[in-house]
């Protein structure tokens, strides 16, 4: 099951998916002596779990390339996130929305900011 079709069918936060996520966008686990197991971001800094992105939107638009404009509300039976740029256009409905989000955001093809 590929990380998408995890995340269409996640039907809330998941801190499995949230370290699939982290791995897919350059997080990386490490281990040593002193802090024990931890996560390294692609900058350089260390944190005890992967970011809480399917539960958080501010997790989630760490991901959101800066070039965009964006959306994220309630919409009859879920939330519907909706990303422009100036070639594309990407939108999702889902329980949550960080979710929501984090789907758009995976439709942008173009941006190498996006976790794949």
């Amino acid at each position: 099951m590929t990380l998408l079709s995890r995340l269409q069918s996640a039907t809330g936060p998941s801190r499995e998916l949230d370290a699939e996520i982290a791995l897919a966008s350059g997080w990386t686990k490490q281990r040593d002596r002193f802090v024990g197991e931890h996560w390294q971001s692609p900058e350089g800094r260390n944190q005890i779990g992967p970011p809480f992105y399917t539960e958080s939107i501010d997790a989630a638009l760490t991901l959101m390339p800066e070039d965009v404009f964006w959306n994220v509300g309630f919409y009859g039976k879920g939330f519907r996130a909706e990303i422009w740029t100036s070639e594309v256009y990407a939108g999702e409905s889902k329980a949550t929305p960080a979710i929501a989000l984090l789907i758009a955001i995976h439709r942008i093809p173009t941006h190498p900011k996006i976790y794949r």
